[in-house]
């Protein structure tokens, strides 16, 4: 694999330059590596938009506690179809975010809770026959 290093920080670039992998020291003893990928232009063609995707993840949403939005982040590693669903304690589903397909990158989505009991509610995101999900708690 052909790759160069940029200026002395430990950023190194594969040579088709589409993916650059960066090690990160942090407070471990052990340093991080990790994967960006060149998923697109930007709407004005300039300038590269990069993602660090190495799997699919889904954050914590914030704020949480939250009244009455929240946002909800994830991250994709590759295009696909998604579903992110919200779900009360009770298991009842509440709202469905998203279900369609989906390019790689960084995503958020805002889930608003109006009409909804304060309390804690789950909300589930399903990607390539994986299923990731996290709490959040309404409070009015």
């Amino acid at each position: 694999m052909d790759t160069f290093w940029l200026n002395r920080s430990k950023r190194i670039f594969v040579a088709n330059g589409n993916t650059a992998y960066a090690m990160c020291f942090g407070a471990s003893d052990y340093p991080v590596i990790q994967k960006f990928v060149r998923v697109g232009t930007s709407v004005e063609g300039k300038e590269s938009n990069w993602a660090y995707v190495e799997t699919f993840q889904l954050h914590q949403n914030y704020p949480n506690p939250f009244n009455p939005q929240t946002t909800i982040p994830f991250d994709l590693q590759k295009t696909g179809p998604v579903q992110v669903k919200v779900f009360d304690m009770t298991g009842r589903e509440v709202a469905t975010l998203v279900d369609k397909v989906m390019p790689a990158g960084s995503h958020n989505l805002t889930f608003d809770a109006h009409g909804l009991a304060t309390g804690t509610y789950y909300y589930r995101l399903m990607f390539s026959g994986q299923t990731l999900t996290k709490r959040m708690l309404y409070v009015k």
